[in-house]
């Protein structure tokens, strides 16, 4: 069995905000979106522990949040990895083929973190779960995570994780 993060990035700079940039790929996490986002990664690696992987997307708020998973646990950002597929806009059903195809080629286990954004996010994980034709089934928060079981092809939906529970177990 192979365990999957699924992390929705943290509070970032609001669009409406004149401190925004004017791309939507460099819109970074807010003063308060680092230091939740922080203490939500810390909650999420006290109850389940840390990931052997961190995917982001290539999204600057996904980087920073990916970089406070890897702080939580422990781990250089070295182990995370920009993965296009995890930015909206892609096809979901690609990023279910990667995390197949990534399962298929490490049989022992191996724990590993997506860090993206909604809808994408909820889209996969439907797609994990029912099929490509599925209805999402979560409504990530930001800093929230949900936990998957992964058996080969098969997926189960193990844990769903509100950031403020996160911060909670965290001491945060």
């Amino acid at each position: 069995m192979h365990r999957l993060f699924v992390v929705r990035h943290g509070i970032a700079v609001d669009h409406d905000d004149p401190a925004c940039p004017p791309r939507d790929a460099d819109r970074a996490l807010t003063d308060k979106g680092h230091r939740k986002t922080a203490a939500a990664m810390r909650g999420l690696v006290a109850v389940e522990g840390p990931p052997a992987a961190i995917w982001t997307s290539p999204l600057v708020r996904a980087q920073q949040t990916a970089e406070h998973l890897a702080a939580a646990a422990g781990v250089d950002e070295s182990r995370i990895t920009t993965v296009p597929e995890l930015a909206y806009g892609t096809d979901p059903l690609e990023l279910v083929g990667l995390v197949h195809d990534h399962v298929r080629s490490r049989p022992r286990v191996e724990d590993v973190a997506l860090v993206g954004h909604r809808p994408h996010l909820d889209l996969f994980i439907a797609a994990l779960l029912a099929g490509d034709d599925a209805m999402p089934t979560t409504l990530l928060k930001k800093a929230s995570a949900a936990l998957l079981h992964l058996h080969g092809r098969r997926a189960q939906l193990f844990a769903l994780y509100p950031p403020a529970v996160l911060r909670r177990l965290s001491g945060g």
